[in-house]
Formats: structure tokens, sequence, C-alpha cells
């Protein structure tokens, strides 16, 4: 085959009409438990921060562009294991992230997570990571990281 023929075939496959669609990822709701014994009650501190680190990975996952990102949930999160997958599915995720973070201390927490094979069940990425200090900026450096491991840890 001749250089412009291949050339011009690349180019062809390079345009939008041939480009591969993004991958379907479900985000689902990260769980949280604090185990630290802190006697000031700061529930809703943390819902908020659970909730802005949902956002901030969200963000993070769709400024990768083999992404379409999409919040997945199922009602009664955590989503019970025997629907979580079946229901992706349904929906059109080809994967689903699902972690959790968990106060041990004032300073130390660490947080999961996992990206499913919607299809199959199966982890295609797992990462445990522990972080210093409860507070949003912890918190959403943290988001970020995880959604950077995605973005570059995991080819969709």
């Amino acid at each position: 085959m001749s250089r412009a023929l291949t050339a011009a075939l690349l180019a062809l496959l390079a345009t939008p009409a041939f480009a591969e669609k993004p991958v379907a990822i479900g985000l689902t709701p990260f769980t949280f438990a604090d185990t630290s014994g802190e006697v000031r009650d700061q529930a809703k501190l943390h819902s908020d921060r659970l909730a802005r680190m949902g956002e901030v990975l969200e963000k993070e996952l769709a400024s990768n562009d083999q992404f379409a990102v999409a919040k997945f949930s199922c009602g009664n999160d955590p989503c019970p294991a025997d629907e979580l997958l079946p229901r992706a599915r349904d929906s059109g995720k080809r994967y689903v992230v699902v972690g959790a973070v968990q106060k041990t201390s004032t300073l130390v927490l660490w947080a999961t997570v996992d990206v499913l094979d919607a299809a199959t069940g199966k982890t295609v990425l797992h990462r445990w990571i522990t972080f210093r200090g409860d507070t949003d900026e912890a918190w959403d450096r943290t988001a970020r990281f995880i959604g950077k491991a995605i973005n570059t840890g995991f080819a969709g």
C-alpha cells in the first residue's frame, strides 16, 4: 500500500465519525465510616466532604476523553452487590467505580476504590490510598489522585 493511501486511511479513521465512542463508566456514591472515636459529631461535615469528593472525582474522570462518566446509584446506596452489576449493565455502563473512605483518627484517613467490569464483575483496577488530614483540601486532593489513577492506570 502506498504511503499516500496509508496516510489517507489513517486520516479517515481519525475523524470523529470513525472515532471510538468514550467508554461508559458509572460512578457510585462512596461510603464513609468514622472509627476515630472523636467525641464531636462530624456527620454533616463528612457527608458534605463525601459528596464533594464524588463531584471532584467525576470532574477528574470527565477530563479524560476515554470515559463518558455518569453518576450511578441504586437509590438505596450502597448498592447491594447482587444488584450493582446487573443495574450497571442494564443502564449501558461498561465499568463501575465503587469506593469507601474511613477515618481512623484525627489525622489519618484511607480510601479504597475499585473499577469493576460490569459484564464480568472482575476488578480491573484497585487502589488503596491513605491520606493525612480531615480537611476539605485533603479530601479534594485524594479525589483528584483517585481520578488520575483511573485515567492513567486503566485503559478502558
